[in-house]
């Protein structure tokens, strides 16, 4: 089979998209299918990389992986030079449309045209975040009515609620408009979880025998941290927190009041909390624990999933915290599953995504909202902590299996 993949997201950038669809794409490519994919600009045009075909694209030939965040004075302000930054894209994210990525719609478009005139293709694939993807499968669709189109989102786009793709204010009723063409043109939807197609199903009703739910995908890189794992050797009691936070839908906030007065338990001697991802519009969150920072709390800022899997081989203690809306599921909650170490899940309600996830597993404390200021509840919790080291769940390993790259690739082979 010949695949066309429009995915702006892609190895080496560093987040969840580029992740999943790496993997996606070089499964298929083993499998003998023949694999392009057009993505962003990189150092060069075109490489084929484990079998898959490259096509980078776009207005500069450079990799954006990062968020750049406010660095903290030692009194706990950030830098001149980083807020004037974050005005400018402040200002820059109210005017954009549909997303960061809308630079990019041309030179994809013009690649993405190029290939299919070339060549003919058994299965076109767009992707998101960024929705900007989209639009490119969009053109081809109207190019192209018979290539089957597959739209995978990754976060809602028209709905979503906190970290929205544009200015809402302004474009809702567009960002509306232009999902539902996308939906009525799609021969068929993948989302990630059950709310997101329940959502989806609701708004856009003539799709929703179109929408299907393949789950988030178990890196190759986290796959063997159950047998590899090992504690810390230095009497540490080590927290790990790998993802990206957000300000409106997923904040530190709670934890680290949480932290800050577990440090003043016994156990306060021992214990360590790392944040590993960025964190946007978090800064005033971090401030106000300033004087722990480099102390007991270390933020590593983002990195390659090697890193990232080894401080999880290391830990602790797992942390997850939960997403303010219901319908998604942060990426990292198959890797903690796959680790078989101890997880501390904070979460803002009882129908929270990754609380109904980790049901399924044993060795995962939650936390609903303000709980943990019962006494009984933070006397459970540091009774948590003091025997995680000695704690391991590799029965979990049986439960992940179905989240494995290979059974991924062939759910959306079978749409």
């Amino acid at each position: 089979m010949k695949i066309l993949v429009i995915s702006y997201a892609y190895y080496p950038s560093l987040n969840p998209r580029a992740f999943r669809w790496t993997a996606i794409a070089e499964e298929w490519a083993r499998k003998g299918h023949e694999v392009d994919v057009v993505c962003e600009p990189g150092a060069v045009s075109k490489e084929t990389i484990n079998g898959v075909n490259l096509h980078r694209t776009g207005w500069a030939r450079q990799r954006r992986s990062r968020v750049v965040e406010p660095t903290p004075r030692p009194g706990g302000q950030p830098t001149s030079r980083n807020l004037f930054i974050n005005v400018l894209r402040s200002i820059w994210r109210k005017l954009y449309w549909p997303d960061f990525a809308f630079p990019w719609y041309l030179p994809a478009t013009r690649t993405a045209r190029a290939l299919v005139k070339a060549s003919h293709y058994d299965l076109l694939i767009s992707v998101s975040v960024p929705f900007t993807g989209h639009l490119v499968g969009l053109f081809l669709k109207k190019l192209l009515p018979d290539l089957r189109w597959v739209v995978d989102i990754g976060d809602p786009f028209s709905f979503s609620e906190g970290a929205s793709a544009n200015n809402f204010g302004i474009y809702s009723r567009l960002n509306r408009l232009t999902e539902e063409a996308v939906f009525r043109r799609a021969d068929a939807v993948s989302v990630t979880t059950d709310g997101t197609l329940e959502r989806y199903a609701d708004i856009f009703p003539f799709a929703a025998l179109k929408i299907s739910m393949i789950p988030p995908l178990l890196s190759p890189v986290y796959a063997d941290i159950a047998t590899t794992a090992r504690a810390p050797t230095d009497g540490r009691i080590r927290l790990v927190f790998v993802g990206t936070l957000y300000g409106d839908i997923r904040s530190p906030v709670g934890l680290l009041t949480w932290f800050r007065r577990m440090l003043q338990s016994d156990l306060g001697g021992r214990l360590e909390l790392h944040f590993y991802g960025t964190a946007v519009n978090c800064e005033l969150a971090f401030c106000d624990h300033a004087d722990l920072i480099g102390q007991s709390v270390f933020r590593h800022g983002l990195v390659s999933q090697a890193i990232a899997a080894e401080a999880m081989r290391r830990c602790t203690v797992l942390v997850n915290i939960g997403n303010a809306t219901e319908y998604q599921l942060p990426s990292k909650v198959i890797e903690y599953a796959a680790a078989a170490k101890p997880v501390l899940n904070f979460v803002n309600s009882e129908r929270d995504s990754s609380r109904r996830f980790f049901s399924q597993f044993a060795g995962i404390e939650t936390i609903i909202g303000l709980d943990w200021e019962a006494p009984e509840t933070f006397d459970r919790l540091k009774n948590f902590l003091s025997t995680a080291e000695s704690s391991h769940y590799p029965e979990r390993t049986a439960g992940i299996a179905k989240f494995a790259s290979p059974q991924i690739a062939k759910r959306y082979l079978e749409l």
